[in-house]
């Protein structure tokens, strides 16, 4: 009986886990973007590669994304480790530096985080 309870119990936690990472993992916000030179309103589940967003204040990106003008500060400690907020800077506009996904030390200074919160 104890060994039954047990694992009942072992199940019940494993269970209760995978769903709080699914919850975690499906996070879904509103978001303005421009769409055909008009900016909307949308979920950030209806984004697709190459929309323009207007990056949220003080909630958690969405998706991974490229900060073409502005600059941000980023909490990434979700990912990182790190209790240092870190600041973002925008592409150069004059086309100086081209944004390679594949260079991590040059693209990180762009890029904002899935998951990572947005001071």
């Amino acid at each position: 009986m104890i060994s039954v309870a047990g694992v009942v119990e072992n199940l019940y936690e494993t269970i209760t886990n995978i769903n709080k990472i699914r919850k975690m993992a499906h996070y879904e916000c509103k978001i303005t973007a421009r769409r055909n030179n008009v900016e909307v309103k949308i979920s950030s589940n209806e984004l697709l590669p190459g929309d323009i967003m207007v990056v949220p204040n003080n909630c958690l990106m969405p998706c991974d994304a490229v900060l073409m003008t502005g600059s941000a500060i980023v909490n990434e400690s979700m990912l990182t480790g790190e209790s240092v907020p870190v600041i973002k800077n925008s592409l150069s506009p004059f086309g100086k530096e081209l944004y390679d996904p594949n260079n991590f030390d040059k693209a990180k200074k762009f890029t904002l985080y899935s998951g990572t919160k947005i001071i």
